[in-house]
């Protein structure tokens, strides 16, 4: 997967000329009170975000590589994690996400990559299970599935589900992935989309290396995310409109992550890539063994 530069990040001096009028001419007109209190001289805050690289996409995005200029944002706007946006959720897939992703195309991975590794006698967990639709999937061949959420409303929807279903070998438990403490071990795992939500680094490996430290020797970790197939190595996204935020990292940063917690690289995918805004995304899956 070819990292590439993507230069929309960068916008231009003649794209931004019409905004820096306006602002220099309320600076030439207004002074002490008068500006402090002009809402539209005020409005002109996201004239600094752009002039730094920033981008603000037409449906309400802005998007930076600076987790500088994107916690500004968030402070503006008054949401400066992701759990207020995640909390809300309920029936969330793949095919609802902000992206659009072809589900089925994870169907067919999992069922033909991932399910092999899966028996009658295994324990397996699910960190940030969503709607559960991947949970019930594994539980086919599973002895138990783990599936944990942040989202007391997608967890009670999966618990509802389940019960509808008669599918009796699902645990379906509310926990936020960052303090979440494991009291067992599993044969294999599933992290399928968390870390596009979770925007620290040192967050972030934090939950792998917990992972790590209870799967047993050999176990198999599936994980996929939206990833960026630029040079920049964290693009972050905030939509000030619905309140989703996600952190798109770089493929090889990516990879680095699981491969600084001790797991190896069994095989990879892309399952969908698309531009948009001009900037290359890949929705990335991978196998990982622990070793």
């Amino acid at each position: 997967m070819a990292q590439r530069k993507n230069d929309r990040m960068k916008k231009t001096v003649e794209q931004l000329e019409a905004y820096r009028i306006v602002r220099q001419e309320l600076q030439n007109t207004l002074s002490g009170d008068a500006k402090k209190d002009c809402q539209i001289y005020k409005d002109l805050w996201y004239l600094d975000f752009m002039e730094k690289g920033g981008i603000i996409s037409e449906d309400g995005g802005f998007l930076t590589d600076s987790e500088e200029l994107i916690k500004k944002v968030k402070t503006i706007y008054q949401n400066d994690s992701m759990t207020a946006w995640w909390t809300k959720q309920k029936n969330w897939t793949v095919k609802n996400g902000v992206n659009g992703f072809l589900d089925e195309q994870i169907k067919k991975w999992l069922e033909e990559m991932y399910l092999p590794y899966i028996d009658e006698t295994q324990i397996v967990g699910d960190l940030a299970c969503a709607s559960g639709q991947w949970s019930f999937l594994i539980a086919k061949k599973a002895k138990q599935v783990y599936a944990f959420d942040y989202s007391k409303s997608m967890i009670d929807f999966e618990k509802d589900k389940a019960e509808k279903l008669n599918i009796n070998n699902i645990e379906f438990v509310q926990a936020d992935a960052i303090t979440l403490k494991f009291d067992r071990q599993y044969d294999n795992f599933m992290m399928l989309g968390l870390l596009t939500c979770i925007n620290n680094e040192e967050e972030a490996e934090h939950i792998i290396r917990n992972v790590y430290e209870v799967l047993k020797p050999g176990a198999r970790l599936i994980v996929r995310d939206s990833l960026t197939k630029t040079d920049y190595r964290e693009i972050f996204l905030y939509n000030f409109i619905s309140g989703y935020q996600a952190v798109y990292r770089n493929v090889e940063c990516y990879r680095e992550l699981f491969v600084r917690c001790g797991f190896e690289i069994e095989s990879e995918i892309a399952l969908k890539e698309e531009v948009t805004d001009g900037i290359e995304y890949v929705n990335y899956g991978a196998i990982l063994k622990k070793v």
